[in-house]
């Protein structure tokens, strides 16, 4: 709300006399301001286009914001599902390091580990994990994650790296029915 000050009013019909609270030449009581018609109103609030314009960023933004945290979503989950065959690494390592025989497909000691995201894990001859993900999303439910012990650069083999240190595991999708890649974490795409 603006007021109107002396020089407005020259040449008019008012003047800041005849306003009963004035001091200084001005209209200084809104009643008066507002009865004798020298209140000029400011646009107050938005416009519908300048809200719409505002939704529709909004709605761009969101559309590509949750398809991103969906996929990170998963990846957290996946994350949860490498921790648990931590047991079966460990197991294996130490079966490499210090055992004379191999105890072959599913007795490593660690097979049928379960939880929240994870339905079943086994091993093969050569110590490998296999874990079968659910509960995750759809789009991995079933699938299933490799995990393989590595010696010198190469996959470990029973009985020919017996003695030797697990140097690294390699993780990743398996060959048939694996997880896509996207959804794994970094520490598991190789």
């Amino acid at each position: 709300m603006t007021i109107l000050g002396r020089s407005q009013l020259k040449g008019s019909k008012y003047r800041a006399r005849d306003c009963t609270h004035s001091r200084y030449g001005k209209f200084e009581c809104v009643e008066c301001a507002v009865r004798d018609g020298w209140v000029r109103t400011l646009q107050q609030g938005f416009t519908l286009v300048e809200v719409m314009i505002v939704v529709a960023i909004i709605g761009i933004l969101a559309s590509l914001a949750i398809p991103i945290y969906s996929d990170y979503s998963v990846r957290t989950k996946m994350a949860e599902v490498i921790l648990a065959a931590s047991v079966c690494r460990t197991t294996v390592s130490e079966v490499y390091l210090g055992a004379v025989t191999a105890p072959g497909a599913n007795n490593w000691g660690c097979e049928g580990t379960t939880s929240q995201y994870v339905t079943s894990l086994t091993t093969d001859d050569n110590g490998a994990v296999t874990l079968t993900v659910t509960n995750v999303a759809p789009s991995v439910n079933g699938r299933k994650i490799w995990m393989v012990p590595y010696v010198s650069g190469g996959p470990a083999i029973i009985p020919t790296n017996f003695g030797d240190g697990i140097n690294e595991w390699r993780c990743g999708p398996t060959p048939a029915g694996g997880v896509d890649i996207r959804f794994l974490p970094a520490s598991c795409r190789n």
